[in-house]
């Protein structure tokens, strides 16, 4: 992470809602967003007619990186430590 994105990482709750753009069957990715309408541009733009919007909650020490890079507010983690809740 740039020092940009460390100094937003450590502003977040210890508890993070987070969102995926995904295929039913791709669901356990390392990626994710903060935002989501930027899940849904991505599945939108990646699967569609065919995608699904996935939510879960992180804790934030189980994040491990969290990038900004044009724009966007990607989350990446280990899908074992999300907890999905729609």
């Amino acid at each position: 992470m740039y020092k940009n994105e460390y100094r937003r990482f450590k502003r977040l709750k210890s508890k993070i809602k987070i969102f995926r753009g995904c295929l039913k069957d791709n669901q356990d990715g390392f990626s994710w967003s903060l935002n989501k309408k930027e899940a849904k541009n991505y599945k939108n733009m990646n699967y569609p007619g065919a995608g699904k919007i996935i939510n879960g909650v992180i804790e934030k020490k189980d994040v491990i990186a969290l990038f900004l890079d044009k724009g966007k507010r990607e989350i990446i983690c280990l899908p074992e430590k999300v907890k999905i809740i729609g």
